[in-house]
């Protein structure tokens, strides 16, 4: 059905290939037409994570600027690492005076630290576990684990 309606536009060419062993039967080719559909797509969805990109990253940064004017100094990121080397790049842009003193891919990995060895701890793992129940797990006081942006 749907090929049908790819064909009746104009995006897609058939071709029957009968005489080629090991094929799966039929090709399908762009149109110049398809080509040009499929193009405005691809350029759409970078456009789209572009903006994602840039809405993450700013968000980063004003949360980044918020923990820095309340005075801390030493946090711990807990998520991609990917989010962790903006989270590195924003400190330095910024001249925050910031210091990332650990990286944990998941909220459990905190348990690897200290609660003495960073000031706040920026939850950024898309967990949906409650933040209170995470401190109470991990063993660290209210005040050093930030929710999710």
């Amino acid at each position: 059905m749907l090929l049908k309606q790819l064909l009746e536009k104009g995006l897609v060419k058939t071709g029957n290939f009968r005489k080629k062993p090991y094929k799966i039967g039929y090709t399908y080719l762009l149109t110049p037409k398809g080509i040009e559909k499929k193009s405005k797509l691809a350029a759409h969805f970078i456009i789209s994570k572009l903006k994602e990109y840039h809405s993450i990253r700013n968000k980063l940064a004003e949360r980044l600027i918020s923990i820095s004017k309340n005075g801390h100094k030493r946090i711990v990121f807990i998520g991609p690492e990917i989010v962790k080397e903006f989270v590195d790049s924003i400190i330095r842009e910024n001249a925050l005076d910031l210091t990332l003193v650990g990286h944990c891919s998941c909220w459990e990995s905190l348990r690897n630290y200290e609660p003495d060895s960073f000031d706040i701890a920026i939850l950024f793992d898309g967990s949906r576990k409650d933040t209170r129940k995470i401190r109470e797990e991990v063993g660290i006081p209210s005040h050093k684990l930030l929710p999710p942006c």
